[in-house]
């Protein structure tokens, strides 16, 4: 199943935890990243004849939103290496706090990239779920820090859930690094 291999170091960071994660919302759209080329700051939303500049914005978006993905999948392979040789809630709690850094910074840079028009609630969506992920992660981590490891399982669960929503999400958009780790070419 090449779709999960993306975000599989995020779920399998959170099951060798033995956790579970999910939750978060935060909708920002100011500083997004113009795919289309013009300098108004504003994406084209349809209604002109000119198809070829929509398929440049869509092109551009795949590339911009794949490049991301696959920086973070590097940085966050080197993190499971890591997430492997956990013992205690201490080592625990860090790795959930480390990934869910990571997953900021991706959702960062994915909200500064516009996606066209037709795409753009689906977007939402994966930015959403990465959000979710992160989210989850932080309170895992948190619970793990005092000591209840129980609601940090629950947590970490629930993170581990919405990875695979963004994996779904993702394939949907067809952008392969953001769902299986892959560059798509």
């Amino acid at each position: 199943m090449r779709k999960l291999r993306f975000l599989a170091p995020i779920m399998a960071t959170g099951l060798v935890l033995g956790l579970a994660a999910c939750g978060g919302d935060d909708d920002d759209d100011k500083d997004k990243k113009d795919t289309t080329g013009a300098s108004t700051g504003q994406t084209d939303t349809g209604g002109g004849a000119d198809t070829g500049a929509a398929s440049a914005d869509s092109g551009a978006f795949t590339k911009d939103a794949n490049e991301a993905c696959a920086s973070f999948q590097s940085r966050l392979n080197d993190l499971q290496k890591d997430a492997k040789n956990v013992s205690d809630n201490a080592s625990r709690a860090e790795v959930l706090n480390n990934t869910a850094e990571l997953l900021d910074e991706l959702n960062t840079e994915l909200e500064g990239i516009e996606a066209p028009a037709d795409k753009q609630a689906k977007y939402d969506e994966l930015i959403k779920a990465f959000e979710d992920v992160s989210t989850n992660y932080k309170a895992g981590a948190s619970a793990f820090e005092d000591g209840n490891v129980d609601e940090a399982r629950e947590a970490t669960q629930k993170g581990v859930t919405a990875s695979a929503s963004g994996v779904t999400v993702a394939t949907e958009l067809d952008l392969p690094a953001c769902g299986s780790g892959s560059s798509g070419e």
